[in-house]
């Protein structure tokens, strides 16, 4: 959503590499569980981001994001965000 034409070759090739994992009911049950134990502490967690963790956490990814607001769960390990110079 949102890429020029010009970039429209290089985003497809991106997503063509990327491996798809679903979810299974082990991730559901997390993502739940998520989603409720944020909420004890006054903390609305998006179902999609709350499958999100719970896929990286069941799979033992790290996540990469600039929105790390968006997933205060402890056991959430983040990739280290690289800048457009590779900074």
């Amino acid at each position: 959503m949102g890429a020029r034409p010009r970039e429209e070759a290089a985003t497809r090739e991106f997503l063509s590499s990327l491996m798809v994992v679903a979810p299974d009911g082990d991730v559901a049950w997390r993502a739940g569980a998520m989603i409720r134990d944020q909420a004890r502490h006054g903390v609305t967690i998006d179902l999609v981001d709350a499958i999100i963790a719970a896929t990286c956490i069941a799979h033992g990814f790290l996540l990469a994001t600039f929105n790390l607001r968006h997933y205060p769960m402890p056991e959430i390990r983040f990739a280290s965000p690289v800048g457009p110079e590779g900074e």
